[in-house]
């Protein structure tokens, strides 16, 4: 298979190799795991990535999602990790992953994943 893909790439099909361009959605996530607890805006989002703000959402619907989705996925996929590689207290998890209240946290995570963070070690 290496064969062909080498052999069509030296034919001129270049794009064989290249890796897709990340989607929005997939930047935005990647932005947020790095900084979890940042109090995150549309503002701050729409200048990193040097969109507007209706070109922001119009572009998010296209991926049928939205920012306030994409910023508490990546908090609490975070916060799973966390807790896997952790020994933190859920409340510290928390507040790392940007939730000021253990409470919230812990609904939200329910939801995500089934079980609550205190059950899930």
């Amino acid at each position: 298979m290496v064969e062909v893909v080498i052999h069509l790439h030296g034919q001129g099909q270049r794009g064989l190799l290249r890796l897709p361009a990340a989607s929005l959605a997939t930047t935005i996530r990647r932005m947020v795991v790095n900084d979890p607890a940042r109090s995150w805006s549309t503002e701050q989002i729409e200048s990193s990535i040097g969109i507007s703000g209706p070109t922001l959402r119009r572009r998010l619907a296209d991926e049928h999602t939205n920012l306030r989705t994409i910023i508490a996925d990546a908090r609490v996929s975070e916060a799973l990790r966390l807790l896997m590689t952790s020994k933190l207290p859920v409340k510290t998890i928390a507040s790392k992953v940007g939730y000021n209240s253990a409470a919230s946290f812990s609904k939200r995570f329910t939801e995500r994943y089934g079980t609550e963070p205190s059950r899930f070690r």
